[in-house]
């Protein structure tokens, strides 16, 4: 009678070590993608669609609550594919507590301008506070530059807002 209730004791001991670490592994996937999109929502300011088509920049404001300044972010995407609710993959600036000349959407203001399908240029406000400048994002070379003040009377020349 003994054997079989430590036998059932060992099993769950067993059990417990296992589910446990389990549970652990699964919070570590889970938790960290859940604090990318849960509490934070984008709104599209922009899209500037490349010369041939195939590509666009989305400019969009990526809000995530009151602790957050607004922002400016870009995406670099295939014409046919829907941003999604993640931070920019090309460009992630904020206007450091007003410093930087912000457009409608309370961001840092920037242009957009395409060179070629393969390339553009981003320009931002001075003084804004950048996170994110990559450099190449799916064959797209993207450069930028500082340039916009609070003094220009445009957002951001030769574009159209989303509505």
């Amino acid at each position: 009678m003994k054997d079989g209730l430590f036998k059932k004791e060992a099993k769950f001991m067993v059990g417990l070590y296992v589910l446990i670490p389990a549970i652990g592994i699964m919070a570590a996937i889970i938790i960290p993608y859940l604090s990318k999109t849960i509490g934070c929502d984008n709104r599209i300011v922009s899209v500037h669609t490349s010369p041939d088509g195939a590509n666009k920049a989305v400019v969009f404001v990526r809000d995530c609550g009151a602790t957050t300044d607004f922002n400016t972010q870009v995406s670099i995407l295939p014409f046919r594919k829907e941003l999604s609710n993640e931070s920019g993959n090309a460009f992630i600036a904020d206007s450091d507590h007003g410093k930087a000349a912000t457009g409608q959407w309370g961001g840092p203001k920037i242009a957009v301008s395409w060179q070629g399908k393969d390339s553009i240029i981003l320009r931002y406000a001075n003084q804004s506070r950048v996170f994110k400048k990559e450099e190449n994002i799916a064959g797209v070379h993207i450069t930028y530059s500082e340039g916009i003040t609070s003094a220009n009377k445009e957002d951001a020349p030769g574009q159209k807002a989303a509505r």
